[in-house]
């Protein structure tokens, strides 16, 4: 299939390194209402009289704002105005919502699979990850999690499907079901996948240091879990955790896997 060009040859397709500077500038989000899942869009002139793809003259809209501009409801200076001082620039982050379903959605880390687990992980006194029946929305599951890169450093959090990304990250791409961010142009802190159709959330790639533990997953490793002694507990391709209401408890001592609560109770 032959690309598609405008009259000055410039192709739809946006180089990758033009699309991170376009995400840098913008906060990895609208830079009308800061929300993460974007499309690229020429400002002035547009695409069709474009010589370039210029990262000074295109922004970041969501679908919602950027079907506005295309119907004219947005002008062209109120987006040009909204990159002067982009909204995740102001709030210090991108965010948006994840849908996780209906169905008791099946959690996987690299090649590890999480089977009806509330707590996956759980470092000291803190939930890394978990996933909850929604108190407010009846029938729903939702999930929180907190993730840092392999320096400590917060790079994303989800409180009840609601998540927010940081803009001192190097970068935050979206496309499709996937988010992805990279501490540099080959190293990947996480990747994160959520397919509410097929009841599937996916961390595809995870390296983390959080109190001392280390946390690291991928597909072709598995998953293990460091306390700060060395203790240490892994899971190798294919195998995974079932039933527990923690997956894997790590102390500043020990590693445990597969742990249920001292006190019974309804889980939420």
């Amino acid at each position: 299939m032959a690309q598609q060009t405008n009259q000055y040859n410039l192709p739809r397709r946006i180089s990758n390194t033009v699309k991170r500077k376009i995400r840098k500038q913008c906060g990895f989000g609208c830079v009308v209402c800061g929300f993460g899942i974007t499309q690229y869009e020429h400002i002035i002139p547009e695409w069709h009289e474009a010589r370039k793809h210029n990262p000074k003259n295109m922004a970041l809209l969501c679908g919602s704002c950027h079907d506005k501009v295309t119907r004219g409801i947005f002008s062209k200076d109120k987006i040009r105005d909204a990159l002067r001082s982009p909204k995740c620039l102001e709030n210090g982050y991108t965010s948006d919502i994840f849908d996780i379903g209906k169905s008791t959605p099946t959690v996987k880390i690299g090649n590890t699979v999480w089977e009806d687990v509330p707590i996956i992980l759980q470092i000291e006194d803190i939930p890394i990850l978990e996933i909850r029946r929604s108190r407010e929305n009846k029938g729903t599951f939702e999930i929180s999690a907190l993730f840092c890169d392999d320096n400590g450093e917060e790079i994303f959090k989800i409180t009840n499907n609601i998540w927010e990304g940081n803009i001192t990250n190097w970068d935050i791409e979206t496309i499709g079901q996937t988010i992805t961010i990279r501490k540099n142009l080959r190293k990947i802190a996480l990747e994160i996948t959520i397919d509410p159709n097929n009841g599937i959330i996916a961390i595809n790639k995870l390296h983390m240091n959080f109190r001392g533990a280390t946390i690291f997953g991928d597909q072709k490793n598995g998953f293990y879990a460091k306390a700060s002694d060395e203790s240490q507990i892994s899971i190798g391709s294919g195998g995974g955790v079932k039933s527990f209401d923690i997956g894997v408890l790590v102390l500043k001592d020990s590693v445990a896997m597969g742990i249920v609560s001292k006190i019974t109770k309804h889980r939420s």
